[in-house]
């Protein structure tokens, strides 16, 4: 899957106060200094390099026992499926049972049991193989798209780096325009934001496992998410020479 980028635009806000200082500690005359906040934002729009697909099986029985065998087979089965596929990490998750009354919710009339399971990989064109050949005993549950652990990091760091070198290059800019010598960093604080894609959610018919007509090929497409790391802070100009 091929990762792509492109430079969001830097924002910027300036905000400026004259703030008189008390008498330092040192005895000497309070001077007062102009104070800027400064806010700026580096961005990056990256396409999602990781894809997780969430399966689920449900069978009803007279019994629990009944009803757990049907489950853990298919499970079983699915896992074995599953781990044919290389790089892509299996968990399964939710497993619940519970009873089922008639009508008028007086009479047990049998159990029902559901297990999911997670597929997650930053090949899509395997997970949408797999997927569509779990279909013959599962059913589709949600299927989404995110920016792996390791690519967010990669970027945060480079955002990181980018928004304090924007930051510290605002600053200078505001203290030579305003005919400043330079400035002395009061405060910085640094702030990361990014924008998931939601999974998409089936409704999902379960499968049998005698059914005559194939699953139809899963359509996956990967969309984009935006990372952005901002740096806002607070300098103090220098006073005029």
């Amino acid at each position: 899957m091929k990762t792509c980028l492109r430079l969001a635009s830097l924002i910027l806000v300036v905000y400026i106060t004259s703030v008189p200082l008390s008498v330092l500690a040192n005895g000497n005359e309070g001077v007062t200094y102009d104070r800027v906040q400064l806010s700026v934002s580096a961005s990056r729009v990256v396409v999602s390099d990781l894809s997780v697909a969430t399966l689920y099986v449900e069978r009803d029985g007279k019994t629990q026992l009944e009803v757990s065998a049907a489950i853990n087979e298919t499970m079983a089965w699915a896992l074995a499926e599953a781990r044919k596929t290389a790089d892509i990490k299996l968990e399964t998750t939710q497993y619940s049972t519970w009873p089922v009354h008639s009508d008028n919710g007086t009479t047990l009339t049998g159990w029902r049991a559901r297990q999911s399971l997670r597929l997650e990989t930053t090949n899509g064109e395997k997970l949408a193989a797999l997927v569509t050949s779990l279909q013959a005993r599962l059913a589709v549950e949600s299927i989404g798209f995110s920016v792996s652990a390791a690519r967010r990091t990669a970027l945060e760091d480079e955002l990181t780096r980018e928004a304090l070198q924007k930051f510290e290059a605002r600053a200078s800019q505001v203290a030579e325009t305003l005919g400043r010598p330079g400035y002395r960093l009061m405060r910085i604080e640094l702030g990361n934001t990014g924008s998931v894609s939601p999974p998409i959610h089936y409704r999902g018919v379960m499968a049998m496992a005698d059914r005559a007509m194939a699953p139809a090929p899963v359509q996956m497409e990967a969309g984009e998410e935006t990372l952005s790391m901002t740096a806002s802070g607070l300098i103090q100009l220098d006073s005029r020479p």
